[in-house]
C-alpha cells in the first residue's frame, strides 16, 4: 500500500500542532499529565506576579501560578484571586499554612508557602482556599530602615548650618 504525499504532509501538520499545544501549556506551567493540586488565594493587589510565576516551599519550587483574576466587587484586601498549583503529591498544605505574596529573589516576584509552626492532622484539600498575606519588596524594606536614619542626617545637618 502506498501511502501518498498528502497524507505524509498532513499527519506532519498534525503532529506539529499537537507538539506546540503540549509545548505551550508545558511553558505555562501546566502539567502535562494533570494530577497537580490546585489552590486559591485572595490578596489586595497582584504585586506584579505573573501566571508562570514559581510557587515555593523552603526555597524549592513546588508548582507553578496557574490563574491571577481581578475582582472589583471583592473587599479591598481580597480584590486578586490567585490560582496555583502543587506539583508534588507529597507535599500536603496543612490548616495554618500562610501563602506569602512576595519575592523569591532579588529579582523574581513568587508565592511563597509557609508551614504553621504546629502541624495538625487537617490538610487543605485541592480547590480550597489558603490565607493570603503581601510581604513588602527588599526596596520598600531597606526604605523603611532608610527613612528614619535619613530623617536624623537631615536634622543633624539643620543644626550644623545653624552653628
Amino acid at each position: 500500500m502506498k501511502i501518498g504525499k498528502e497524507l505524509k504532509v498532513g499527519l506532519i501538520a498534525v503532529f506539529a500542532i499537537v507538539l506546540l499545544v503540549v509545548g505551550i501549556n508545558f511553558l505555562k506551567g501546566y502539567s502535562l499529565f494533570g494530577g497537580d493540586d490546585t489552590y486559591y488565594a485572595y490578596f489586595p493587589n497582584s504585586a506584579s506576579l505573573m501566571v508562570s510565576n514559581d510557587v515555593t516551599l523552603n526555597g524549592v519550587v513546588i508548582g507553578k501560578v496557574l490563574e491571577i483574576d481581578n475582582i472589583p466587587q471583592n473587599p479591598i484586601n481580597r480584590r486578586v484571586r490567585i490560582k496555583f498549583s502543587i506539583s508534588d503529591d507529597n507535599i500536603k498544605l496543612p490548616k495554618g499554612t500562610l501563602v506569602e505574596l512576595g519575592n523569591i529573589d532579588i529579582i523574581k516576584k513568587g508565592l511563597i508557602i509557609n508551614y504553621p509552626t504546629k502541624v495538625g492532622n487537617n490538610y487543605y484539600s485541592s480547590g480550597q482556599e489558603i490565607p493570603g498575606k503581601m510581604t513588602g519588596d527588599m526596596f520598600s524594606q531597606v526604605k523603611q530602615y532608610a527613612d528614619p536614619i535619613s530623617h536624623k542626617i537631615q536634622l543633624l545637618v539643620l543644626h550644623i548650618d545653624s552653628l
